[in-house]
C-alpha cells in the first residue's frame, strides 16, 4: 500500500460533445476550470488522482479502478439523455460507489433524492418546524390550483437544481401566465412542476463544510441589473461582477456577507436544523428567504456548485479566507474521518497516508477562529465561521 491516497475523481465535464442546446439545458454540468482546479487541490496534499467522467460507461471505469481507488471524490450530477428528467440521478454514481465498496465524499444516495426532490424537500424540513412556503405538486395538464395558494406563485421544475427551468416568467401573477408556465415545465423538461407562493423577502444562501457554517451570504437583487425578482441563470450568470470580492464599496454589493447578529444566529439555526433533517454529509450549500423575521427554506443543493470563481460555496469561504484547495482538502478530510471510524477502511486511511490532508485541514481550522456560539442542531453541533475582511 502506497504512502499517499489514491483518489477517483468522479464529474461531468461541459465539454463540446454535447450540444449546447442540451447544456443550456441542464447547467449543472462543471466547466473544466472546476474539473482543473479540484484535481489540482487533491494533488496538492499528496494524492493520485484519477478522472472519472460520469458518462454511460461510468460504472465500467469504476469498476476497472475499484482496487486501485482508496476514496472518490464525487461531484458528478449524471445527467445524460438517457436520463432525462431523472429524479434520481445524482443518487446514481454514490449507489455505484456503495455497490462496489469504495468511500467517497458527500452525501449518501438517499439524501441525494430528497434533496432533489424539492417537494420531499419542503414536506421533510416542514416536519421538524422550518418555515417554508405553501406549494403543490403538478403532474398532469390540465389542473385545478390548490385553493389555498394565492398570486403571486413562483413555478419550477421540482427535481432540478442550478436554477434549471426557472426564469424571471417563473413568477406568475395570473391563470394564464400560471398555466403557461406548468405546461411548459411539464411538457419541456419532462417532469413535475413545483407551484409554490412567492416569498417577497431578502434571500440568503447558507453553506456547510462538515460541522462548520462559513459566512452567510446575503443577495439583494435590486442592485443587479433589470431588479430581478429570482436568481434564474441569467443572474446567476451576472452575479459574480457584484459580489463582495468584485465590488468594494458596500452599498454597491449585491452579493455581501451578512454580519453577525442575532438574524445570523436565527438564520444559522434553521439552517442547521434542515442540513440535518435531509442527512447532508460533508459539503451543502441551502437558499432561504427571510420575511416579517420568518425564514422560509427554497430549497437545498448538496453538490453545489464548486467553480473556483463563481461558485457560491467557495464565494462563501473565500469571505472567511479560505482559499479553493484548502477547501477541497477540508470536504475530503471530512470523508476521510467518516470513513476511517469503519473497521473495513482503517488501515486505508492510516495516519500515513492522510498525514499532508489531515495538517492541511488542521491549519486551516486554525486560523479560521469561531464564533463563541454554536448553533445546536438536532443530533451535532455547529460552529460559525467568522468572515474576514478582504
Amino acid at each position: 500500500m502506497t504512502k499517499s491516497l489514491t483518489i477517483g475523481f468522479v464529474y461531468n465535464v461541459r465539454s463540446k460533445k454535447y450540444d449546447e442546446e442540451f447544456l443550456k439545458k441542464y447547467t449543472e454540468w462543471d466547466y473544466p476550470e472546476t474539473i482543473e482546479a479540484i484535481s489540482s487541490a487533491l494533488e496538492e496534499t499528496g494524492n493520485k488522482v484519477i478522472h472519472i467522467e460520469a458518462d454511460r460507461s461510468v460504472f465500467h471505469k469504476l469498476e476497472e479502478n475499484k482496487d486501485k481507488i482508496d476514496i472518490a471524490f464525487n461531484i458528478a450530477e449524471y445527467i445524460s439523455k438517457d436520463l432525462f428528467g431523472a429524479e434520481n440521478r445524482e443518487a446514481l454514481v454514490p449507489m455505484l460507489l456503495e455497490f462496489l465498496n469504495i468511500p467517497y465524499s458527500g452525501s449518501s444516495p438517499q439524501a441525494l433524492i430528497n434533496a432533489l426532490d424539492k417537494a420531499a424537500t419542503k414536506e421533510i424540513v416542514s416536519a421538524y418546524g422550518v418555515g417554508t412556503a405553501a406549494f403543490q405538486v403538478v403532474r398532469e395538464y390540465p389542473f385545478e390550483l390548490d385553493k389555498k395558494l394565492k398570486f403571486p406563485l413562483v413555478v419550477k421544475a421540482s427535481c432540478e437544481g442550478s436554477s434549471i427551468a426557472l426564469k424571471q416568467s417563473s413568477k406568475v401573477n395570473n391563470e394564464e401566465e400560471l398555466n403557461e408556465r406548468v405546461k411548459e415545465v411539464i411538457t419541456v423538461y419532462n417532469q413535475p412542476a413545483l407551484i409554490e407562493e412567492y416569498i417577497e423577502g431578502t434571500e440568503y444562501t447558507i453553506g456547510f463544510v462538515g460541522r462548520l457554517i462559513v459566512p452567510i451570504m446575503k443577495i439583494d437583487l435590486s442592485k443587479i441589473p433589470g431588479h430581478p425578482s429570482l436568481r434564474d441563470q441569467e443572474v446567476k450568470d451576472m452575479e459574480p461582477e457584484y459580489t463582495f470580492i468584485k465590488v468594494k464599496e458596500k452599498d454597491k454589493q449585491a452579493l455581501s456577507l451578512l454580519n453577525f447578529d442575532e438574524t445570523y444566529v436565527y438564520l444559522a439555526t434553521q439552517a442547521a436544523i434542515s442540513h440535518d433533517a435531509l442527512r447532508v454529509r460533508d459539503f451543502n450549500r441551502m437558499d432561504v428567504r427571510l420575511k416579517d423575521g420568518k425564514f422560509y427554506f427554497l430549497e437545498m443543493n448538496p453538490l453545489p456548485g464548486m467553480h473556483p470563481n463563481y461558485g457560491d460555496l467557495p464565494t462563501m469561504a473565500k469571505g472567511a479566507g479560505i482559499d479553493f484547495d484548502e477547501l477541497v482538502n477540508m470536504i475530503l478530510m471530512e470523508a476521510i474521518r467518516r470513513y476511517a471510524s469503519n473497521p473495513l477502511f482503517k488501515e486505508r486511511f492510516s495516519q500515513k497516508r492522510i498525514e499532508k490532508i489531515e495538517e492541511k485541514y488542521n491549519k486551516t481550522l486554525q486560523k479560521l477562529g469561531f464564533y463563541d456560539r454554536e448553533v445546536k442542531g438536532i443530533w451535532y453541533k455547529y460552529r460559525l465561521v467568522k468572515k474576514k475582511d478582504l
